[in-house]
C-alpha cells in the first residue's frame, strides 16, 4: 500500500520552483558520479505552500539564476509517501520535465 501515489491534481495548480540541484546516481549506497537529473524545490501553493522536492530526469534545466520564484508545471509527476529514517511521514516525487509556466523555460 505505500507504494500507492498521490493523485497530482491533488496539490494543485499553482506550483513555484525556487532552488534546482543536480541529482547523482546512487549505487548501494555510494554514489557512482553520474547525474541523473535535477531535483528541484517546488512550493505547492494550492497547499499553504507546502515544499515538494521532484526529480526531473529529463528535458531542459530551467535557469533560476535570478533568484525568483518561478511558476511552474511538470510532466507525468508521481509522487508517493513513505515513512522514513525518522518513522516520519514522507515524499518522494519525479516527473519526467519541467515547464516554466510564464515561457522562460
Amino acid at each position: 500500500m505505500a507504494a500507492l501515489p498521490i493523485d497530482p491534481r491533488a496539490l494543485g495548480t499553482h506550483m513555484l520552483v525556487t532552488n534546482c540541484r543536480p541529482a547523482k546516481e546512487y549505487k548501494d549506497g555510494v554514489a557512482t558520479g553520474k547525474t541523473i537529473g535535477y531535483r528541484y524545490r517546488a512550493l505547492l501553493v494550492d497547499n499553504g505552500y507546502m515544499e515538494l522536492n521532484v526529480l526531473v530526469t529529463g528535458g531542459d534545466v530551467l535557469d533560476l539564476s535570478d533568484g525568483q520564484a518561478l511558476p511552474v508545471r511538470f510532466d507525468n509527476l508521481v509522487v508517493r509517501p513513505y515513512v522514513d529514517k525518522n518513522k516520519s511521514l514522507a515524499y518522494s516525487a519525479a516527473a519526467d520535465a519541467i515547464h516554466a509556466v510564464n515561457g522562460k523555460g
